[in-house]
C-alpha cells in the first residue's frame, strides 16, 4: 500500500503542509493514459515506480485501487472531472516544489482544496481519493 495511504490511516501528523513535497526529489504523478485500456485511465507513479490505478466503471465514475489495499476510492463522478482534478493536482504539485516558505505552500494547497471542491465535492477522506490526498498534504506528508 502506498506509504502515505499507510501513514494517514496509522498516524495524525502535525507536519505543516507539503513540508515533505519539499524534501523529497519525488513526489507522486497521475499519468493519464492516451488511450484507456479496458476501463484503466490513469496510473499513480511515485519515484518512477507504479504505485496504483485509475479505472472508469461502467456508470462513468473514476476510481483509484492498489494492489495493496482492497478498498477502492471514489475519485470523480466522470472522466471529465478527473482530468480537471488531475491537472490542479499536478499544478499544485509542481508549484509547491517551487515555493521555499511554508505558509506559502499551505496556501497553494488550499487553493487546491478550493479548485477540487469547485470541480466536484470533496468527500471524506475515508472514502475519496481526493480528499486524503489533500489531507496528507496538509499533514506533510506528500
Amino acid at each position: 500500500m502506498r506509504v502515505a495511504l499507510l501513514s494517514r490511516m496509522i498516524l495524525r501528523g502535525n507536519g505543516s503542509a507539503c513540508r515533505a513535497v519539499r524534501r523529497r526529489s519525488h513526489v507522486m504523478h497521475i499519468s493519464l493514459l492516451p488511450i484507456p485500456e479496458s476501463g484503466l485511465i490513469a496510473r499513480e507513479t511515485l519515484a518512477g515506480g507504479f504505485e496504483g490505478e485509475f479505472y472508469q466503471q461502467a456508470g462513468g465514475q473514476i476510481y483509484y485501487r492498489h494492489e495493496a489495499d482492497k478498498r477502492h476510492w471514489y475519485a470523480n463522478r466522470d472522466i471529465q472531472t478527473f482530468r480537471a482534478s488531475a491537472a490542479a493536482y499536478e499544478q499544485c504539485q509542481a508549484t509547491v516544489r517551487q515555493t521555499a516558505d511554508e505558509a506559502e505552500q499551505s496556501r497553494h494547497v488550499d487553493g487546491l482544496r478550493a479548485e477540487l471542491g469547485s470541480i466536484e465535492p470533496l468527500g471524506k477522506p475515508d472514502t475519496s481519493y481526493w480528499a486524503i490526498i489533500l489531507e496528507q498534504m496538509e499533514e506533510g506528508l506528500l
